[in-house]
């Protein structure tokens, strides 16, 4: 079965293995499987939390943060997200543009969380996969399937995110705003224009990140 899943989206099984070796190295480390990130120089070398970005290699952050999560349960549930959205998305797409659009995803829900939430230290892939939910969305709508089941489910997330103080709002917030640029830049039927297009969001995501974390490292908190 693994085998079959490589084949019809190996970087979705690649990220999704590397979220599970980010875990139990994480929970080696701390000799926790709850408290995983706690103890743990992979764990604190990869939290997305401003005041820690200004270093040289500090921008990372914005990426290796996705890879960590808090807890099996946490890792659970992005993990069942990820595959199943994500591998139809990857399909739909292709591996090498999918690939890019993952590494966006992250680092522009990052850069929203950095904006909107300077303060807020969050590990997670949950903005990657509120970016998926409005992919597979016009996935879905280009297939001509029912935009029903992807609509509710978004909706129902929202909604989960809304009532929940322990979830990171604008992480899971901007993942869906960089799902919705994103998704503009696929909606070209060139393959060559896709490229472009999500090469020139991304871009523009990091720029975004850069941006704040030089505010913040030439005006410190009053940057905030």
């Amino acid at each position: 079965m693994l085998k079959a899943w490589w084949r019809q989206a190996p970087v979705t099984v690649f990220f999704c293995s590397l979220m599970i070796v980010a875990y139990v190295a994480t929970a080696l480390q701390s000799l926790s499987l709850m408290e995983n990130l706690s103890g743990s120089s992979l764990g604190n070398a990869s939290l997305l939390y401003l005041p820690l970005m200004t270093s040289p290699l500090g921008p990372l952050r914005a990426l290796l943060s996705a890879f960590m999560h808090l807890g099996p349960a946490h890792l659970t549930l992005n993990l069942v997200l990820l595959f199943l959205l994500g591998r139809e998305v990857e399909i739909s797409y292709g591996s090498r543009l999918y690939l890019l659009v993952w590494l966006f995803a992250a680092i522009g829900a990052s850069a929203v969380t950095v904006w909107m939430d300077p303060l807020a230290s969050t590990v997670g892939a949950s903005g990657v996969g509120y970016a998926l939910m409005v992919l597979f969305l016009f996935v879905v709508r280009r297939r001509g399937g029912d935009l029903r089941g992807p609509l509710v489910l978004i909706i129902a997330n929202i909604m989960y995110t809304l009532i929940t103080p322990t979830v990171s709002l604008w992480g899971h917030m901007g993942g869906l705003l960089a799902g919705l640029v994103l998704s503009f830049g696929l909606q070209f039927s060139s393959p060559a224009y896709r490229w472009v297009a999500i090469s020139g969001i991304g871009l523009g995501f990091i720029v975004l990140l850069l941006w704040k974390i030089s505010l913040f490292a030439t005006s410190g908190f009053w940057a905030l």
